[in-house]
């Protein structure tokens, strides 16, 4: 019989999966199913288990051990290799899932303001079929709070919010890769876009309207809108956008983009207590704003 290869005989095959992976970050059941998958290939012994798969990359100093917390205390671990950053170790929370909002507006730079809390969002696999808009159906839900996301993992000090969010197809997503990095985050566009639907998300009104006065220089309005276009909401989000663009001192060649017909009156954000109206862009917006 031929004889049973130990982990540290086959540690350049185990190496050379975990790379190939296209992620510095793992779940526990991730490098289970690696180990699942490869213990025949390695000719690992039947008495070895994934457990000591796992004792044998910690002891190495192959991986390293982090301890998340879910939002009702149960635990979750992630793995990684040494020397990675916080989003790209995050990232082992949903490996197809990708930085928005708040967590985008910091990678572009669009805010100066330190991360308390991380916003990966998770696309829904199918397409959400929607109901037919009208007036009344618009006023019922923006006078409520907006909803959050209420599934969230804590590592140290900081909770990652998991966002799941509409289908798009990984519309405008970025990658970013180095010897520490490896995660995935929105452009600078289509950050604007998910800022301005999900203000809650994103800092506020106010931290919304800051980046898109500083993204300003960068931004390409044509992308800006195509995205837009291709989302297809079924709200009229090209009134927030339009009116943000506008306070932001964007000028009127870019400002017509957005100016299109809409039967509804829309609204900035939700649960105004006190409000002005936009006739331009037919749109409620906070009193002072």
């Amino acid at each position: 019989m031929k004889k049973r290869n130990s982990f540290l005989a086959v540690l350049p095959e185990i190496k050379k999966v975990l790379e190939e992976s296209n992620t510095k970050a793992y779940s526990e059941t991730f490098l289970k199913t690696v180990f699942q998958k490869n213990r025949e290939h390695w000719n690992i012994s039947v008495s070895m288990k994934a457990k000591h798969f796992l004792d044998f990359l910690i002891k190495e100093k192959i991986l390293t051990e982090y301890e998340f917390r879910d939002q009702n205390g149960k635990q979750k671990l992630i793995f990684s290799s040494s020397g990675v950053d916080e989003y790209t170790l995050i990232m082992g929370l949903h490996p197809n899932g990708y930085y928005s909002h708040y967590s985008s507006m910091i990678l572009h730079q669009l805010t100066l303001q330190m991360p308390k809390s991380y916003y990966l969002n998770v696309e829904h696999t199918k397409e959400i079929p929607y109901q037919s808009l009208t007036q009344d159906a618009i006023d019922s839900a923006f006078s409520r709070p907006q909803r959050k996301a209420n599934n969230y993992f804590t590592f140290k000090t900081k909770k990652t919010f998991v966002i799941n969010g509409k289908k798009t197809n990984r519309l405008g997503i970025l990658s970013r890769d180095s010897n520490t990095e490896s995660y995935a985050y929105t452009d600078l566009e289509r950050t604007l876009i998910d800022i301005a639907i999900r203000p809650a998300y994103s800092g506020g009104v106010f931290e919304v309207l800051g980046a898109y006065q500083t993204a300003k220089k960068q931004v390409d309005p044509k992308k800006l809108e195509s995205y837009l276009t291709q989302l297809n909401f079924i709200y009229p989000y090209h009134q927030v956008i339009g009116f943000y663009l506008e306070r932001a001192g964007y000028g009127t060649k870019v400002l017509k983009l957005f100016e299109k017909e809409t039967p509804f009156k829309f609204y900035m954000t939700y649960n105004m207590r006190s409000k002005e109206f936009s006739a331009k862009w037919n749109l409620f917006y906070p009193k002072g704003f």
